[in-house]
């Protein structure tokens, strides 16, 4: 089976600071961390090239073509495009207010900390240490983390942008001829499909440890009212229409990786 490929476990969280209410859908995708987490994926999927097996030079190929194709400004533009075409801003208005709040603020600064650990080893063993301890002492708070992951629609955000990365890692593959066999885009998306579950599985994991390290100093009234927020109407339809627009703009970039990978290929084999 395809390894699955997992982002970076910061994107998998929102996070952002904004001086004010955010008036436009760019301020909000500021406002709100999503800059910060979808504007890294060129770096994340350049360091993809390590995992795939590749000489020297499709290695470099690999990593101008991650840079290319998955730019941070040209990532979050199109995600602003996206949502425009579906919605304005005043869809988005209050929650807009909340990433102003006192509690919108107190919570984002705790993501952007945990956003500049460059430790993953750390991250991972620190957060799994808090995660085996509140499964064994603090029920009531384990019970946050999960209403966040499963009623907030997070765990199917974050699916849905690995299985947009694994994409992605296959179209490369296939450039390089990796791949046993060529297949078309639906065959790769199908055959991604088939390990949805065990990507899921293995995601979901990874989620509960970031969000166990991420919020182990937030209180618990906060965190309250921050499920609260994330399961709410208000939170929920905001990262609703993000993850469609997520799914529409990184499966373009996907495609747009393969072939920019394929060209420069052909372009070293000269």
């Amino acid at each position: 089976m395809l390894k699955p490929f997992l982002l970076a476990l910061a994107l998998l969280l929102p996070a952002g600071t904004q001086a004010e209410p955010a008036r436009t859908i760019s301020e909000l995708l500021n406002a709100s961390g999503v800059d910060v987490s979808y504007g890294r994926l060129g770096d994340v999927m350049a360091n993809g090239a390590g995992t795939v097996g590749l000489s020297i030079d499709a290695t470099s190929a690999w990593r101008r073509a991650a840079l290319a194709a998955f730019d941070g400004g040209l990532v979050i533009d199109q995600l602003v495009r996206a949502l425009q075409a579906r919605h304005t801003m005043e869809d988005f208005s209050a929650a807009a207010s909340f990433f102003d709040s006192a509690l919108g603020r107190r919570v984002t600064l705790a993501e952007n900390a945990a956003q500049k650990i460059t430790d993953d080893a750390m991250v991972k063993a620190e957060g799994g240490a808090i995660l085996a301890r509140l499964m064994q002492e603090d029920p009531a708070r384990l019970a946050l983390y999960r209403r966040m992951v499963e009623d907030s629609g997070l765990l199917e955000s974050a699916l849905a942008s690995t299985m947009s990365m694994n994409l992605a890692m296959v179209t490369g593959m296939q450039a390089s001829g990796l791949l046993p066999y060529s297949m078309s885009q639906d065959e790769m998306i199908a055959m991604l499909n088939d390990q949805r579950g065990a990507i899921a599985t293995e995601l979901e994991r990874s989620i509960y440890i970031q969000a166990a390290f991420t919020y182990a100093e937030i209180s618990d009234a906060d965190m309250q009212a921050y499920a609260d927020f994330l399961t709410g109407p208000v939170g929920r339809d905001f990262y609703a229409a993000l993850n469609i627009a997520i799914s529409e703009v990184l499966n373009a970039r996907a495609r747009d990786f393969g072939e920019i990978f394929a060209e420069l290929l052909q372009e070293s084999a000269l």
